[in-house]
């Protein structure tokens, strides 16, 4: 798959892969103690793997570990440049603190780029970082793609929600 294909540093494919498909499936069952003992086990042979690191970042989000999950996300997207998903969900951490609201912006932004398609949830999220800077115009733009995107892979429940945010803004005018 793609996630064991790539060639990182560090990878030992068998024994990373198992780790992590283990800590995924204690994690399912709410096991989070052992899904982040799985995670350890899976760093400890390849450093490297970056679905280690995201995996032990959704782990400690779970476990409600924001700066642990922080650091994870952060690592994975560091070994990873198109991580995606980390990077989303480090925007939506970060974008709460104001102290780290660029770093937010930029994780949203990289996620929006880096992607093979368009993640309406991440865009909604850049447009949150966008208004929590003061700068709605580049927000409502965001938004109104972001809706597009939506309506164009038939998430009628993201392009409303997104359709509210731009709604809010148009009545705070």
């Amino acid at each position: 798959t793609f996630l064991f294909s790539r060639n990182f540093a560090g990878y030992q494919p068998r024994q990373a892969e198992w780790h992590t498909l283990r800590a995924t499936r204690f994690g399912r069952k709410g096991q989070l103690d052992a899904a982040i003992a799985e995670c350890r086990a899976a760093i400890a042979v390849a450093p490297g793997f970056p679905e280690a690191w995201r995996l032990l970042g959704h782990a400690y989000l779970s476990k409600g570990d924001e700066p642990q999950a922080i650091e994870c996300y952060r690592q994975a997207a560091r070994l990873d440049p198109l991580d995606s998903a980390s990077r989303h969900n480090l925007a939506c951490l970060l974008r709460e603190k104001p102290e780290q609201l660029a770093e937010a912006t930029a994780m949203a932004r990289d996620a929006c780029e880096n992607r093979g398609y368009l993640n309406p949830d991440t865009m909604g999220i850049l447009a949150d970082c966008y208004v929590r800077q003061g700068n709605a115009s580049q927000a409502i733009a965001v938004l109104r793609q972001a809706i597009q995107v939506a309506q164009s892979n038939d998430n009628v429940a993201v392009a409303r929600q997104l359709q509210g945010q731009l709604d809010a803004m148009d009545a705070a005018k």
